[in-house]
């Protein structure tokens, strides 16, 4: 039986004029809730399956945090498991190293997004997706800057790839 989460069971009551109380079940249209009640559902734990809020105080404590998330979401054997990870977003294993084939990538780089309602700051998506570059992609960064490349340089306009701190 599939799940509809648009619509829900409400028990009905209804007293006829004779006093006999009538019972039923109708089902009826969920709303969406409203700006103010995602924050009630947060504090439930009454989110999507695919939704997951992750609390941090620091810089480093949200960086240690996305390690484990990452690790336990994208099975990966240990946190500094590149290979896994660059299979998750759509590289392709061959022969000891992780490529990505033109056309053959977007499906799966589509398939799961690191969100942050900011672009600039520790926690804003500008320094989560560098961070995420330096800890998984430190391999592909070194082959980009030897003179015989097979990999694309980096980019200067988002920076993706940068020397370690």
């Amino acid at each position: 039986m599939s799940v509809d989460h648009n619509t829900g069971l409400q028990l009905r009551s209804l007293i006829k004029k004779n006093g006999e109380l009538e019972l039923s079940l109708a089902e009826v249209a969920i709303p969406e809730p409203a700006a103010d009640e995602i924050w009630e559902r947060i504090a439930k734990n009454d989110l999507s399956e695919r939704l997951q809020l992750v609390a941090w105080d620091t810089p480093d404590d949200l960086h240690e945090r996305l390690l484990e998330v990452l690790q336990r979401e994208l099975c990966l054997a240990n946190r500094d498991d590149a290979a896994t990870f660059e299979q998750s977003v759509g590289g392709v294993l061959s022969n000891g190293w992780v490529y990505f084939n033109r056309g053959n990538t977007a499906e799966k780089a589509e398939s799961w997004q690191i969100l942050s309602p900011v672009r600039g700051q520790a926690h804003g998506i500008a320094d989560v997706n560098r961070f995420v570059q330096r800890h998984f992609r430190k391999e592909a960064h070194a082959r980009a800057l030897q003179k015989w490349r097979k990999v694309p340089k980096r980019s200067k306009a988002r920076q993706l790839w940068l020397p370690p701190p």
